[in-house]
C-alpha cells in the first residue's frame, strides 16, 4: 500500500548520533518554521512511498524517545536553549512542539480506536504555539519527559501490531478518511524530520 504525506511535508529524515547554567532564549525569529500543515502536501513537495507495517511503525515511535535522549545526554544545557546557527528553532521548541502534537495525535487515535463511526479529527493552528505556549522559557528536559510521558502513552494504547484496530479510520480535517495505520506512518515520517532538526540545531 502506498501512502502520500497527507500531513504536511516532514523537511529532512534522519537515522536512528560539565554541566552548564541554563540559557533561556527568547523565541527564536523561525520557530514559526516548526508548524507545518498537517492536512495538505503542496504537489511539487508531495512523494509517495511504501507505508510501514504496524511493526515497523512502533518500533520507530518507540526509538523517538530514546535517540533524542542520546543527544540531550551530549549536549549542555545552553546548547538546548539557544537557536540553532542558522537562526531556526531552540532544541527546546522543538521538543516542546513534538510534546504538544503528541497529545493532539494520541486525543486521535484514542477516538479513532473507540467511537463507534470514524470520527471527525480537528487539526489545530499550531503556528503561535511557540509564543502562545513560550517554548523558549521552558526546562528543555522537562519538555522532553513531558514526550516520552505522552509517546509511552501512545504506545501503550496501541497494543498489539496485529490487532483490527489498526484498520480504523477517522476524517482528518482538510484531508479525508485515514486509518490508524496511515496517520502513525506519518507521525514516524514528522519524528524523523524533528530529530534531524534537532541534530542541527546542535552541530
Amino acid at each position: 500500500m502506498l501512502v502520500s504525506c497527507f500531513w504536511g511535508s516532514g523537511e529532512g529524515t534522519g537515522s536512528h548520533s560539565g554541566d552548564a547554567e541554563t540559557v533561556v532564549s527568547t523565541p527564536s525569529d523561525q520557530a514559526g518554521d516548526l508548524d507545518q500543515d498537517w492536512t495538505r502536501l503542496p504537489a511539487e513537495a508531495a512523494s509517495s512511498r511504501e507505508a510501514r507495517d504496524p511493526a515497523a511503525i512502533l518500533a520507530v515511535l518507540a526509538a523517538t524517545p530514546a535517540e533524542l535522549g542520546r543527544l540531550f545526554d551530549a549536549a549542555p544545557n545552553d546548547a538546548l536553549t539557544q537557536p540553532s546557527q542558522d537562526g531556526g528553532a531552540a532544541v527546546v521548541e522543538i521538543v516542546a512542539h513534538l510534546r504538544d502534537w503528541e497529545a493532539v495525535v494520541g486525543d486521535w487515535i484514542d477516538r479513532m480506536l473507540g467511537d463507534d463511526a470514524p470520527p471527525e479529527l480537528s487539526v489545530p493552528d499550531d503556528s503561535l504555539w511557540a509564543i502562545e505556549h513560550d517554548y523558549a522559557s521552558e526546562d528543555p528536559r522537562q519538555a522532553l519527559a513531558g514526550f516520552r510521558d505522552r509517546r509511552a502513552a501512545l504506545l501503550d494504547r496501541l497494543g498489539d501490531p496485529d490487532a483490527e484496530g489498526w484498520a480504523r479510520t477517522g476524517i482528518l480535517e482538510g484531508d479525508g478518511e485515514r486509518t490508524v495505520q496511515q496517520v502513525l506512518d506519518v507521525l514516524c515520517d514528522r519524528d524523523a524530520a524533528h530529530l534531524q532538526r534537532t541534530r542541527e540545531a546542535l552541530s
